[in-house]
């Protein structure tokens, strides 16, 4: 009797030990929600497994988990987290908005809308999910509910710069140009450090033969961001619509040693050989971008230049690259 007296006790006290062992500290709520990645990572797994903890902090620790799963570029393991999170908290808006964002980065529209409308449903005053819905219904090109949602989402902050720029690119679409401008420019007032406003801006102006403009434009970008291929493939694009062929073969080179893989430019630089008369150049380039993605107007180029799509194999001798250099 005595000796199951004592097992007990001992077993109340190995109990007692794990328990605090196990408990959770403030540093472990810290590291889930402030910490670095690694450190997130293990303090939101210690918040997912206290059984004490309720279900709307375990919720919020799989959001957690989920979001900085998604930054290490692991986007199955942060899809897992957030469904956990949703069938943990149903009401939890973030977790809806947040899976809503990867299935549009994965271009599934449909599931990127039906989470949005929930997470709106949930918290109305929830900014981006009414700009990455509109972002949503844009990608399958219903632009009124596009606009819609971009004039929802600048009503409730307006101050937001992402929906000036995405209601821009909309309005673009919809051929509203001068609606497209005013959305730019005002991003561009509120945000002058931001090269978007300054690149749609300019691809309007680009649009409508505004080429002083659009010059101008391109030129902001790039001193705000010298990193912006986007910037380098439009001014490039300027540059050769205003005869300056040089000046645009430069501005596509740039951009494609920023970007080896960007198809665009090499497809821009393509004609801006032809132009010049630089028919193995041109003929490098389009099939060039043929290697990236199956671009109907590169091989339009290159039948009639009458070259084959792809480049001969040679023993040895310069690749497409090193003609970059």
């Amino acid at each position: 009797m005595r000796n199951s007296v004592r097992l007990l006790a001992s077993l109340a006290l190995l109990t007692l030990i794990v328990s605090q062992a196990n408990a959770l500290t403030p540093q472990d709520m810290d590291a889930c929600f402030k910490g670095a990645p690694r450190a997130r990572l293990d303090g939101c797994r210690k918040i997912i497994d206290d059984k004490g903890a309720s279900a709307a902090v375990r919720a919020s620790a799989h959001h957690r988990r989920g979001m900085t799963r998604e930054e290490m570029g692991d986007a199955i393991g942060a899809i897992e987290d957030y469904d956990t999170a949703i069938t943990t908290d149903p009401r939890l808006a973030a977790a809806f908005n947040s899976r809503g964002s990867i299935y549009l980065e994965l271009y599934e529209p449909d599931r990127a809308i039906a989470d949005f409308s929930e997470a709106i449903r949930l918290d109305p005053r929830l900014v981006t999910a009414y700009v990455k819905r509109g972002e949503s219904f844009a990608a399958i090109r219903e632009q009124e509910r596009a606009l819609a949602d971009f004039d929802a989402a600048i009503r409730l902050d307006p101050g937001f710069t992402n929906a000036y720029w995405h209601r821009g690119r909309s309005l673009e679409s919809a051929k509203e140009t001068e609606r497209a401008i005013a959305d730019y420019s005002t991003l561009i007032r509120i945000a002058p450090d931001d090269p978007r406003g300054y690149f749609g801006r300019a691809n309007v102006h680009l649009k409508r033969n505004n080429y002083k403009q659009a010059l101008a434009d391109s030129n902001a970008a790039l001193r705000v961001d010298p990193n912006n291929v986007g910037a380098y493939d439009l001014r490039g694009e300027v540059h050769r619509a205003e005869g300056r062929l040089d000046d645009a073969i430069a501005d596509y080179s740039e951009a494609i040693r920023r970007n080896p893989g960007f198809a665009h430019a090499f497809h821009e630089r393509g004609v801006a050989y032809r132009m010049k008369g630089d028919r193995e150049r041109a003929i490098a380039d389009f099939q060039a971008v043929l290697q990236i993605l199956p671009i109907e107007e590169s091989r339009e180029e290159l039948r009639a230049l009458g070259a084959a799509e792809s480049a001969p194999a040679k023993p040895a001798g310069p690749s497409v690259l090193d003609l970059l250099k």
